[in-house]
Order: C-alpha cells, then sequence, then structure tokens
C-alpha cells in the first residue's frame, strides 16, 4: 500500500502546539525594564488582563494627585497610559478620569486639554492621546513587540514635550 502526503495539510502551521505570542507579558517586562531605568512609572498591581498601565515622571509632574479621593482604578493619580492589544492592534494610549477632582487637578486637566485642543473635560474617561497602532503579525516575536514599545514611547516623550513647553 502506498501512502501519499497531503501537501496542502502538511504545509499548514501547526497553531495548537506553538505558544501565541502574549503582547502584553512582554509589555509588562518592557515596563519592568523602563521602571528599573526611571522613565516611567510602573506597578503591576495597576494593569489588568486587557491592559499594561503606567505613568510618567514627567506627567506626574504637570498633573498633581489627589488628596481627597481615589480615582476608580484605586490610585491617587487619575491618568493611566494604557498598553493594549485590541482587534490585532498594538497600542498605546492615555486616559484621564475626570470626575471628582481637586481644583488643581481640574486646572492641570483643562490646561492639557486646552494644550492637546481637546475641548472640555468629559464626566467620565477622556482620551489625550493615542499612539501608532501596529498590526500584529504572526512572525512578530518578542524583539520586534519591544521595539515598537520603544518607538511608542517616542511618541510619548514627543507629547510630553510639547505639553511640558505650552
Amino acid at each position: 500500500m502506498i501512502i501519499e502526503e497531503d501537501f496542502v495539510y502538511s504545509a499548514r502551521q501547526n497553531k495548537g502546539n506553538e505558544k501565541e505570542l502574549d503582547r502584553l507579558e512582554i509589555a509588562k517586562e518592557w515596563c519592568e525594564t523602563r521602571r528599573a531605568a526611571g522613565s516611567i512609572c510602573y506597578d503591576e498591581v495597576n494593569s489588568q488582563r486587557r491592559y499594561v498601565r503606567f505613568t510618567t515622571p514627567t506627567l506626574n509632574s504637570l498633573i498633581p494627585e489627589s488628596t481627597e479621593k481615589l480615582s476608580p482604578w484605586k490610585t491617587k493619580n487619575f491618568y493611566f497610559y494604557e498598553i493594549t492589544n485590541y482587534k490585532g492592534e498594538f497600542f498605546v494610549q492615555l486616559y484621564f478620569y475626570c470626575q471628582n477632582l481637586t481644583k488643581e487637578m481640574k486646572d492641570a486637566f483643562v490646561r492639557l486639554s486646552d494644550i492637546c485642543g481637546l475641548g472640555d473635560l468629559a464626566k467620565g474617561y477622556k482620551l489625550y492621546f493615542k499612539s501608532t497602532a501596529f498590526q500584529n503579525n504572526d512572525d512578530d516575536t518578542k524583539e520586534v513587540v519591544s521595539s515598537q514599545l520603544d518607538s511608542i514611547f517616542e511618541e510619548i516623550r514627543a507629547f510630553e514635550t510639547n505639553a511640558s513647553e505650552k
């Protein structure tokens, strides 16, 4: 008996045995490295399954913390940069929570909103920044994802430099 090989079947990738690239786990490692270098403030407890959250020393110096209430994230700061991988895109967004603000926080939020041309404060969360979105590719590696985060971080630095100068 002769067995013929099914070339279409054998050429398929076996995804069942391969571990899918976990971009958010790589993002956590990237954050730990950046935290150790002092370029971000990061505590994994603020991250969830869908978001890896961090703040920066620059924005922390521009936006006061609350002395009265905690944010919905249970933090004294009312903003986070969020690394996310959503619908095949990998990007960073900056959200502020715009309720229960102290006067100093509200003034800073309004000033930053004016600088960014974003209009009035929202009644809840407000998006202040969104980075370039990188498409997920099957051949992405840890190095590629780390490089994407480095590129995004340069966008964040440019955004914060603009805000600081104004």
